[in-house]
């Protein structure tokens, strides 16, 4: 059942992952599941133009 020395094949290296793609993926998915809502009350707590800009 052993396969002979030759006949092994070489696997391809797996891509390595983008970290700050899947860091952007899962802040995003947050924000669908709701948590905007909680940042523009945060926002309304501390008035200014960023958080203005950001809570709208």
């Amino acid at each position: 059942m052993d396969q002979p020395a030759h006949a092994q094949t070489t696997r391809a290296a797996a891509p390595q992952r983008l970290l700050s793609l899947d860091t952007l993926r899962g802040f995003d998915m947050l924000f669908i599941m709701g948590f905007a809502g909680l940042v523009a009350d945060i926002c309304h707590l501390w008035p200014g133009g960023f958080s203005d800009w950001l809570a709208a």
